[in-house]
């Protein structure tokens, strides 16, 4: 079982750092100067990652989210407009109900 757990996370590993790599390669010099991470054990191939975007990996300290503001500020977006689509979404609802009624 230990070892399909360790490969498991092994497999994560390489996943997120083909991904992160996939995704930041075609950016210009310029566009990219550093990545900042979490703590995840997903990240623990940042040296190759460092190695071939020719970036830096920085990591954001345990509950500091303001260290991470890119994504803190699209997770709040995303919030924002999930709240709008789902209030649309029971407002039809109801809506809906009142005229079967």
């Amino acid at each position: 079982m230990k070892r399909f757990v360790d490969q498991s996370y092994r497999l994560a590993e390489i996943m997120t750092k083909d991904a992160i790599i996939a995704r930041l390669q075609h950016l210009p010099p310029d566009g990219m100067r550093s990545l900042t991470m979490d703590n995840g054990t997903e990240n623990t191939q940042h040296q190759e990652i460092t190695a071939t975007l020719g970036t830096t990996c920085f990591f954001a300290h345990p509950y500091s989210s303001w260290e991470r503001g890119t994504n803190e500020n699209s997770n709040g977006l995303v919030r924002c407009s999930c709240q709008g689509v789902l209030a649309l979404v029971k407002s039809l609802n109801n809506a809906y109900h009142r005229l079967n009624l």
